[in-house]
């Protein structure tokens, strides 16, 4: 859900026990047929589409990459330890790429053809250059062939996914110091990179070769008109949380405007085999990752597309009557329907703000003014960075006979090898958070205990900490919202505890052990949710 940055048994109890909630929703919500039918038939028919295409794409990519060698990992362990300097050239075409190449093998340079071809003025004037580039910032393509070459040469055309290149290596530097302990305690993870990246590259040699002879016609004037909705709908410049962009779904489209109810039956699609209606498109749109239907609407539709081929090819194999395909649809169906019924159920218990005491909301307001209401913070403090551990002893025993600020002002960067030091005065948004949350742990005065910040010994001092909050009467009306829709979820848990104790709910904790063995220790494990 979150990526591995959040990830623990904790997130993923919680996780379950979610779903467990959606279900248990579910079966009422379906059951007391408060969840219609129609609602979820949307959701079903995404979902098997999904995990038709997830099954042929397993069988053509994922089956057939073969487990690295030790050598295979050996050389991707050197290479992780390398950058070059490169330079492109780049064109759409095969034919405009084998041009480009033709002149310089006649004598042009390699700069100069740059010039020509690039209207972006940073590598029109730079000759392309991409600058220095470590193992795994370039497509894998790419990387093949520059990791490859020796500096100053030039490739052949090489083709990526975002279309034709010819590179030119300026320079390469290697990671010296590399032994066999240190290949040892990486070789898992190098492991899982190694067949991260081999099914990149052949997912798009793939889809590459499979839409070649694909054809589609887009048909307007249905298409702008669903295009310029969409566009209100989900606007590029809108703010959105990184787990929203992270998300493989999009928001659902909506109720339909005037302007899309006069043509929803209308085609703006044609498939060899069938038309695809604005209706169905629109249906479709939630599948598509969030960040393309911010981002482009013409790559939501060539997604669109993409995935409509590849399901029919999926269903050519037979792959939608897999099982597989059926329980991802159960699934997906008892989430939606889950949600739904407790949408129904926090209107039907809805607490008024007007029922809530503000003393209440006053106290809740002193509660969360130093994390959620301020307007301004202003940090005064010193700072000591040391170069390594060893200067750490040396400016210790230093400071036992002198005050901190004073030998942060009169040494300085020169005295005992210090990296960084000086007094600051910032705005919170300006100090590091791992610094901010010392210093705001700390009191006037303190000095803190040495920690570590990017493998370097790190002393603070705190002078001072000035802050303004947002004046209780502009976030009140804020408060009062959120206060009564937490008395409203309290309400909707209440019952659901009950439904839930009612329920005959089994956990299979073997298999979850072993499905989260690399976690953490059983140990650690949070109880699980309630069950018979």
């Amino acid at each position: 859900m979150y990526g591995n940055a959040y990830d623990s048994r904790k997130t993923r109890f919680s996780h379950l026990n979610r779903i467990i909630d959606n279900y248990v929703l579910a079966q009422h919500g379906i059951k007391n047929n408060v969840v219609k039918a129609e609602q979820l038939k949307g959701i079903i028919k995404r979902s098997q589409r999904e995990k038709t295409k997830e099954l042929l794409l397993k069988e053509e990519i994922e089956d057939k990459i073969k487990p690295p060698t030790n050598n295979d990992l050996k050389k991707l362990f050197h290479l992780k330890g390398q950058k070059v300097g490169v330079k492109h050239l780049f064109a759409n075409t095969k034919k405009e790429i084998d041009s480009l190449y033709k002149l310089l093998q006649q004598g042009k340079s390699f700069d100069s053809i740059a010039f020509d071809l690039f209207r972006d003025s940073t590598l029109r004037y730079s000759g392309g250059d991409l600058g220095w580039k470590k193992f795994g910032d370039l497509d894998p393509f790419l990387e093949d062939v520059a990791f490859n070459l020796k500096p100053d040469s030039i490739s052949k055309p090489v083709q990526s996914r975002f279309g034709w290149h010819i590179l030119k290596i300026k320079n390469k530097t290697y990671q010296p110091l590399k032994s066999e302990y240190d290949f040892n305690t990486k070789k898992s993870d190098l492991k899982k990179q190694y067949i991260r990246r081999e099914q990149n590259k052949r997912y798009y040699r793939y889809i590459n070769n499979f839409m070649e002879d694909k054809k589609a016609i887009i048909k307007n004037p249905e298409w702008s008109i669903v295009a310029r909705e969409l566009r209100k709908r989900f606007p590029q410049d809108k703010k959105l949380s990184p787990m929203l962009m992270q998300s493989s779904h999009s928001p659902e489209f909506g109720d339909m405007t005037p302007d899309i109810k006069d043509i929803k039956d209308s085609t703006i699609i044609s498939f060899p085999e069938e038309d695809l209606t604005v209706a169905e498109f629109l249906e479709l749109v939630p599948s598509v990752p969030a960040k393309l239907v911010y981002r482009s609407i013409r790559q939501v539709t060539e997604r669109i597309i993409r995935d409509y081929f590849l399901v029919k090819e999926g269903e050519k194999r037979g792959l939608n009557n897999n099982i597989a395909v059926e329980q991802h649809a159960t699934f997906r169906k008892n989430l939606k329907a889950g949600a739904l019924y407790r949408n129904k159920l926090l209107q039907d218990n809805r607490v008024s703000p007007d029922s809530i005491d503000r003393f209440f909301v006053k106290a809740k307001y002193d509660s969360l003014k130093n994390s959620q209401f301020i307007e301004q913070q202003t940090l005064d403090y010193s700072i000591l960075i040391a170069k390594d551990s060893l200067i750490r002893k040396e400016v210790t025993h230093f400071l036992q006979s002198d005050d901190f600020s004073d030998a942060v002002i009169n040494y300085g960067l020169d005295k005992f090898g210090v990296l960084e030091s000086g007094r600051f005065k910032k705005d919170r948004s300006e100090v590091p958070g791992i610094i901010r949350n010392r210093l705001l742990s700390m009191e006037d005065g303190n000095v803190s205990s040495w920690m570590k910040i990017n493998t370097k010994p790190v002393l603070l001092k705190r002078h001072s900490v000035s802050t303004e909050y947002k004046p209780f009467e502009n976030v009140q009306q804020k408060l009062l919202k959120r206060m009564s829709h937490n008395k409203s979820v309290a309400k909707v848990n209440k019952i659901l505890s009950k439904w839930k104790e009612d329920a005959d709910i089994k956990i299979y904790e073997e298999r979850l052990y072993n499905l989260w063995g690399g976690i953490s220790s059983k140990k650690e494990v949070p109880a699980l949710p309630s069950r018979k």
